[in-house]
C-alpha cells in the first residue's frame, strides 16, 4: 500500500478536503445520518464516496492517513452506537472501547481498496465490495461477533431490495451498495479522462440494482401472506420495568406482578374479540420465578428435601399461570442448575427460555446459546470464576444447541436478546433443527431491550431481526421488555409493532411457515468467499510490491 509523506515546511497549508480526518469523516457522518434514528437511507449510497476517494489517491499526503482514518471509524461507532452508554455508568468505557475496536475496520478497508486498485489494478467497484463485505464478516466473527449499524442495514425499510439477504445473507445487501458507491465513484473521481471505465461502471451499477430489484419483487410476489392462510394468534407481552444493576429485593415481586397484569389483559382482550390466543409471549427474564434443578447423584451425597422444594416452584407457578390464562406460555426465565459434588463452581446459571403446554407441563428450555461479551460473560470466568467479584454482572452459561418448542402442531425456535444481530448464529441453529427434523415455523426473540430507554437500539436491533426473518424465510415475533415488540414475515416486513418504553399486549397473527433459502444452504458462503479473495489479494499485493 501507499505511504504517507510528511509535507515540507515550504508546502502550503493542508485544506480540509485533503486531510483523510476530515474526509473519512464526512462519510462516518453521512452514514450515521443513514442509521436510526434519522434512518435517511439513500445518504448510504453515497456514505462510501468520501473513502473511497481515499483509497483511489496514488498517494495520501498526510502524516499518519491511517490513525486519521481510524479515528472517523471511531467516531462514526461512537455515534451509532451512543446507546451503550445508557446500561450502566461503567458501559460509557466499554463504549469508548467497543468503538475503537469497530473503528479498525474502517482504516482496514481502505488498506485492502488500495492494494487493489493500486498494486493489482482491479477496478475500484470490483474490489470494493469484496472488501467490505470481508471486514463486516470479520466484524460479526471476531471478539464474540457484533454486527449492528452495518452498511446493508439502512435499506431495511426498502424492502424489494433487501431480498437479496436470503441468497448471501445480510452481506449481500451490503456488497449492493457498497458496489453502487464504488460504480460511482469512477464517475465522480476519474483516474483518466476516458469515459469507458466510467460507463462500464455505471452499466454494472445498473445491472445490479436491477437484477435486485427483480429479485426482490419475484421473492415478495412468491412469499405474500394471503388472507385465507392459516395463522396463529400470539399474544406478545411488552413490560416496561427498568433493567438494573443494584440489588432490589423487591423487583422480582413488581416484574411478576406487572407481567401477570399484562397477561390477565390479554385474556380479556381475546375474550371481548372471540378470537382465542394460541401461543402466550414474555421476554427475556420476565418470568421471575427461578427455574431450578440439581444433578441426580446429589441424593447420593446430600439430604436434596431442600433442593426438591426449591426446584418444585417454577413448574408450579407455571402451570398456574397457564390455567389461569388458558394458553401456552413461551417465556424468558432464569434457570439454575446444581451439579455434583457440591462445591464452588459446580452450578451454572442459565438466561433461558421456557415452554408450557395447556395442560401445563413445560415441553422443554432453551439455554441462550450465543452469550454477550462484559454483558453476560467475562473473558477467563470460567478459569478464574472469582473475576466476576469485579464487574457488577454474574457469570452466565452459554447452552450448547438450539431447541424447538412443538406447541399445536407448530414448531417454535427461540432466540434471546442479541442472538439474532448475529447472522450466521440464528442460520446455524435453523440448519441443526431442519437437520433433526424440527424445521422451525416460527422464530421468537425474547429480549431485554429496557437498558437502552427509547434509543436507536431499539430499532436496530428490530433490523437485525427482519434480516435474519428474511436469511431464513421464516416469520418472527419478537417480545421485547421496553419494546420494540413486533411481528415479522418471512420477507422481513413490519405486520406490527409497539411502542417503545410503554406497557403493551401485542396480538399479532402469525402465518407459521418456514422455506428453503440459498443462505440456509450455503450458510457464509458469499463472505468467506470475499474473506479468501480478500487475503489472497493482499498477499499478492505484498509480493508485486516488492518486486
Amino acid at each position: 500500500m501507499s505511504t504517507s509523506t510528511e509535507p515540507t515546511e515550504s508546502a502550503p497549508k493542508a485544506r480540509w478536503h485533503q486531510i483523510p480526518l476530515a474526509i473519512a469523516s464526512l462519510g462516518s457522518l453521512l452514514l450515521v445520518l443513514a442509521q436510526p434514528p434519522a434512518s435517511w437511507s439513500l445518504l448510504a449510497w453515497v456514505a462510501p464516496l468520501p473513502w473511497l476517494y481515499l483509497a483511489r489517491q496514488p498517494l495520501i499526503r498526510s502524516r499518519r492517513p491511517y490513525l486519521q482514518i481510524w479515528l472517523a471509524g471511531f467516531l462514526y461507532w461512537l455515534l451509532a452506537i451512543h446507546w451503550i452508554r445508557l446500561a450502566h455508568p461503567a458501559t460509557g468505557i466499554g463504549l469508548l472501547f467497543l468503538a475503537g475496536y469497530l473503528g479498525v475496520y474502517l482504516p482496514l478497508f481502505v488498506a485492502v481498496v488500495r492494494v487493489g486498485v493500486h498494486r493489482l489494478r482491479v477496478p475500484i467497484w470490483i474490489v470494493a465490495p469484496i472488501a467490505w463485505v470481508t471486514v463486516e464478516w470479520l466484524q460479526a466473527h471476531l471478539l464474540g461477533g457484533f454486527l449492528m449499524g452495518a452498511l446493508g442495514h439502512t435499506q431495511i425499510e426498502n424492502t424489494r431490495l433487501v431480498q437479496i439477504a436470503d441468497l448471501g445473507g445480510a452481506y449481500l445487501v451490503s456488497a449492493l451498495v457498497m458496489l453502487v458507491a464504488a460504480c460511482a465513484s469512477e464517475g465522480i473521481f476519474p483516474a483518466s479522462r476516458r469515459l469507458a471505465r466510467p460507463a462500464i461502471a455505471l452499466a454494472v451499477a445498473a445491472s445490479a440494482v436491477g437484477a435486485a430489484w427483480w429479485y426482490g419483487g419475484k421473492q415478495l410476489e412468491q412469499f405474500t401472506s394471503t388472507a385465507d392462510a392459516p395463522s396463529k394468534r400470539i399474544a406478545l407481552i411488552q413490560g416496561n420495568e427498568r433493567a438494573v444493576w443494584t440489588a432490589d429485593p423487591d423487583r422480582d415481586r413488581r416484574v411478576m406482578d406487572h407481567y401477570m397484569q399484562l397477561a390477565r389483559d390479554a385474556k380479556s382482550i381475546a375474550q371481548q374479540s372471540g378470537e382465542p390466543m394460541d401461543l402466550m409471549v414474555w421476554p427475556e427474564g420476565a418470568f421471575r420465578t427461578l427455574l431450578y434443578s440439581y444433578d441426580p447423584k446429589l441424593a447420593n451425597e446430600t439430604d436434596t428435601s431442600e433442593a426438591e422444594k426449591y426446584a418444585s416452584y417454577g413448574p408450579a407457578d407455571l402451570r398456574r399461570s397457564v390455567d389461569e390464562f388458558e394458553v401456552p406460555l413461551l417465556v424468558g426465565i432464569d434457570r439454575y442448575h446444581v451439579i455434583s459434588p457440591i462445591e464452588e463452581g459446580n452450578s451454572s446459571i442459565y438466561n433461558a427460555a421456557v415452554a408450557v403446554d395447556r395442560d401445563g407441563q413445560i415441553i422443554g428450555t432453551y439455554d441462550k446459546n450465543h452469550l454477550v461479551m462484559f454483558g453476560e460473560y467475562v473473558p477467563l470466568g470460567t478459569i478464574w470464576p472469582g473475576i466476576y467479584r469485579f464487574f457488577p454482572i454474574g457469570g452466565v452459561t452459554p447452552g450448547s444447541e438450539p431447541v424447538a418448542f412443538v406447541i399445536d402442531d407448530v414448531t417454535y425456535m427461540p432466540t434471546i436478546c442479541y442472538e439474532t444481530v448475529i447472522p450466521h448464529v440464528v442460520r446455524r441453529q435453523v440448519v441443526q433443527l431442519t437437520e433433526a427434523g424440527q424445521r422451525p415455523d416460527v422464530l421468537v426473540n425474547l429480549t431485554n431491550d429496557s437498558w437502552f430507554y427509547d434509543s436507536s437500539e431499539l430499532r436496530m436491533h428490530l433490523t437485525c431481526s427482519r434480516l435474519r426473518a428474511i436469511e431464513c424465510r421464516t416469520p418472527l415475533v419478537a417480545a421485547a421488555n421496553g419494546g420494540l415488540s413486533a411481528n415479522v414475515d418471512a420477507c422481513g416486513r413490519l405486520l406490527a409493532v409497539s411502542l417503545p418504553m410503554s406497557p403493551e399486549v401485542l396480538m399479532v397473527d402469525v402465518v407459521p411457515g418456514g422455506h428453503d433459502t440459498l443462505y440456509l444452504r450455503m450458510g457464509d458462503t458469499f463472505a468467506i468467499g470475499c474473506l479468501l479473495v480478500t487475503l489472497v489479494a493482499v498477499a499478492v499485493g505484498r509480493f508485486v510490491g516488492r518486486s
